[in-house]
């Protein structure tokens, strides 16, 4: 759950183009799965009372995840 948290918080405040497109009509947001592999590895830390997820090592980790699922 604190994991999901920090993805969502994450995701509202970061500028991520290529990983999301949240121009749906019902307001959904669709999230690049390796962005989503990597918020299920990369640590987290509470932080302003929030769990937050550092911005480099997430990015790091989701174009590790992207760059494999492409791999045949």
């Amino acid at each position: 759950m604190f994991r999901l948290e920090a993805l969502v918080r994450f995701i509202s405040e970061e500028e991520l183009p290529g990983w999301i497109h949240n121009d749906q009509s019902d307001g959904s947001v669709m999230t690049h799965e390796g962005l989503i592999t990597a918020a299920g590895q990369c640590p987290i830390r509470y932080r302003q009372k929030h769990f937050r997820f550092n911005r480099k090592a997430l990015l790091r980790l989701a174009f590790q995840f992207a760059k494999t699922a492409r791999r045949p």
